[in-house]
């Protein structure tokens, strides 16, 4: 978008060699495009969220309940937003793994392959524990499923789907990408 400057009856400003007044205007026009120009350039950051709601509200509301609610991880942050401590946590899910070595994660947080694995239980309406592994290269890549724990065969299949398409950040080992074993492990429910 852009702004056109003008004086109150329509004529356009003047120039004015730098003088006090003149080199003031100047450098609060400039300081104001500068700041418009970054203002809408950098968009604020979103809250975290750490639920994703039902697809549609249940027969006789209008209210969306949760589908998914998480824990202390957001679904809408990369592994560099998260704070320390939500690391810490993610590193605590491996044997041995501590600071500064990282687990893969979610290139673009997990929100996105949580919605997937949320309309796939809607649509198949399973419930149960479900426990993955997918197998993510150096490069991000997720190579392999193993499927220790599910409630449903097709829910196996479906979710093996939302992970082999998943893109990553690969794992830290020793300041080098590592291949590493992504953990993936839910509790669908219905209500009824």
């Amino acid at each position: 978008m852009t702004e056109k400057l003008s004086t109150h009856d329509g004529a356009l400003p003047r120039l004015q060699a730098p003088g006090r007044i003149g080199l003031a205007r100047a450098l609060a026009a400039g300081l104001l495009a500068a700041t418009l120009g970054s203002a809408q350039s950098q968009a604020l950051p979103e809250e975290p969220r750490y639920r994703l709601k039902e697809i549609a509200p249940r027969l006789g509301s209008n209210i969306r309940r949760d589908a998914y609610t998480g824990d202390s991880i957001p679904l809408n942050r990369r592994y560099d937003q998260l704070t320390s401590e939500q690391q810490d946590l993610l590193r605590s899910m491996y044997d041995g793994l501590s600071a500064p070595d990282e687990p893969p994660y979610p290139e673009q947080g997990s929100e996105k392959m949580m919605s997937a694995i949320v309309k796939g239980q809607h649509a198949l309406r399973v419930e149960g524990p479900l426990t993955m592994f997918v197998e993510v290269d150096a490069n991000g890549d997720a190579q392999s499923v193993q499927v220790l724990k599910s409630p449903d065969e097709r829910m196996t299949r479906y979710v093996a789907a939302v992970l082999m398409q998943q893109k990553f950040k690969p794992a830290v080992c020793g300041g080098v990408r590592c291949a590493m074993a992504y953990p993936l492990r839910l509790t669908f429910r219905l209500e009824h």
